[in-house]
């Protein structure tokens, strides 16, 4: 399923970083193709997993910059279904630490799909393993 988000995503080859503005656009277009909203505050993994609303705990329980870094969180419902982030290096161990934390992850293949840093940083998009009926896994 992962993997499937990824292919969606067709990021303009930008001779430099794109601006906040295109960022954000990006952003917003890939979570509207799987009916996702772009959230304007982050949650963490265990929020994630769980397909939570929030959380207790003010720091993002569960986060590493190696594996999180340059993110956009979305939500369905209010529920958060998936982390987008953008990584200059993809760790090893990124599909065990994942499963670690409950969650599904999609690593692209294709660094011109990344809308942070496009040919420098990779997409790489976490969703929770056992989704509540949020559609989290499905388009639209």
């Amino acid at each position: 399923m992962a993997d499937h988000v990824l292919r969606v995503l067709r990021v303009p080859n930008h001779a430099m970083t794109p601006t906040h503005e295109e960022k954000i656009e990006a952003a917003k277009a890939f979570g509207d193709y799987f009916g996702w909203k772009l959230s304007d505050k982050p949650f963490g993994v265990d929020v994630l997993a769980r397909n939570g609303v929030w959380s207790t705990d003010y720091w993002l329980r569960g986060a590493s910059f190696e594996h999180i870094d340059h993110a956009y969180y979305y939500r369905k419902n209010r529920r958060a279904v998936a982390i987008a982030c953008h990584l200059y290096h993809v760790p090893e161990d990124i599909h065990e630490w994942a499963a670690e934390h409950g969650l599904l992850v999609g690593v692209s293949d294709d660094k011109m799909k990344s809308w942070y840093y496009p040919g420098e940083t990779t997409l790489v998009v976490y969703v929770a393993a056992s989704p509540r009926q949020t559609g989290a896994h499905n388009r639209g």
